[in-house]
């Protein structure tokens, strides 16, 4: 029989372990320990302590277990946003079940829970599930759920003949156009850029997830760039002073080699001209002098978004799966 165990900080200890044991097997490229996953779990659990009590809920973080072992089955993650202290129609969600243990409702048990858990929230109207096509698609399907976005996910490895493909990008220049990086920013220079950003996605190729996920007041702004103890770099290019473009890269504090960029935008008027470019161009230049052991970075880009794909792939990225958004209407 499969049990349910909400995570929260008064969960016992072999609970935090058997997730970090899932979460291992999930995310086999990183050099942390189980002990050191335990710690860094534990305390995102105490983090959300407060908010599950004034929500009225257990956790946002489900692992699923054999009745009578200790052996885990899989676990499910809702990640709750913000967006002016109330929390957005639209949630995010990811399901991880062991190899071994799939094609048993384990997935389905997960769903239920966390589906149960986002109706509970006011406000929530559905949950999003970010999954493989070739693994998540049939299952979330069979479970009612819309695709509703299709992409690819990109990724970038250092090496010396990226490297020199980035530096031969580097070399080019365009006239008027000035570009800083900043780890952290301060709320001064993300309120300049504000404007920029979520104009720069208006008219976006984005389906209905990705927009709301990216329509950005200055307080969700902050938190993209300011997330536990993830390094988060922003580039942020000026046209003749004026701020024209944002890109953003965050690497991960739980795997020692990767990396993700994304949330890359240029003002409508400033597009065509490769400023796109130039500010991933900036930022992987850093990320290889700054942090030569992150030889890994991925992004993600929807089909529709034509432009951006060419972007990724005149910089180096190289397409190494499908991906799939599935929503999940929780009225009906």
């Amino acid at each position: 029989m499969v049990l349910i165990h909400p995570i929260s900080a008064n969960s016992e200890n072999h609970y935090f372990k058997a997730l970090a044991k899932l979460y291992l097997l999930m995310v086999p490229k990183t050099s942390y320990s189980i002990n050191e996953m335990v710690k860094s779990f534990k305390k995102a659990a105490e983090s959300d302590q407060e908010q599950n009590m004034k929500l009225g809920i257990d956790g946002t973080t489900f692992l699923a277990y054999e009745e009578g072992t200790e052996q885990p089955l899989g676990y499910g993650s809702l990640q709750l946003n913000e967006h002016e202290n109330r929390f957005v129609s639209s949630q995010y969600a990811h399901i991880y079940v062991h190899p071994e243990f799939r094609r048993r409702g384990v997935g389905t048990i997960l769903l239920h829970q966390i589906k149960g858990v986002a109706a509970q929230i006011d406000g929530v109207k559905t949950v999003f599930f970010f999954a493989d096509e070739k693994v998540g698609k049939k299952f979330l399907v069979n479970n009612s759920g819309t695709i509703v976005e299709k992409g690819k996910v990109y990724e970038l490895r250092l090496n010396s003949y990226s490297i020199q493909k980035i530096q031969s990008l580097e070399e080019i220049t365009i006239p008027k156009l000035s570009i800083d990086i900043i780890e952290r920013p301060e709320d001064k220079l993300l309120k300049e850029f504000l404007e920029v950003y979520n104009t720069s996605n208006a008219d976006a190729p984005f389906g209905q997830a990705t927009r709301e996920k990216l329509t950005h007041s200055l307080q969700s702004l902050r938190e993209l760039f300011h997330y536990g103890n993830d390094v988060s770099i922003g580039a942020f290019a000026y046209y003749a002073g004026r701020p024209v473009g944002i890109s953003h890269l965050r690497l991960l504090s739980h795997i020692d080699e990767a990396c993700y960029q994304k949330h890359t935008g240029v003002h409508p008027q400033y597009r065509r001209q490769g400023i796109a470019t130039a500010m991933k161009v900036k930022l992987l230049q850093w990320l290889h002098q700054t942090y030569p052991q992150r030889t890994i970075i991925k992004t993600e880009v929807l089909d529709e978004n034509i432009i951006m794909r060419k972007v990724n792939e005149k910089v180096g990225f190289q397409p190494v799966k499908l991906q799939i958004t599935v929503e999940f209407d929780l009225r009906e």
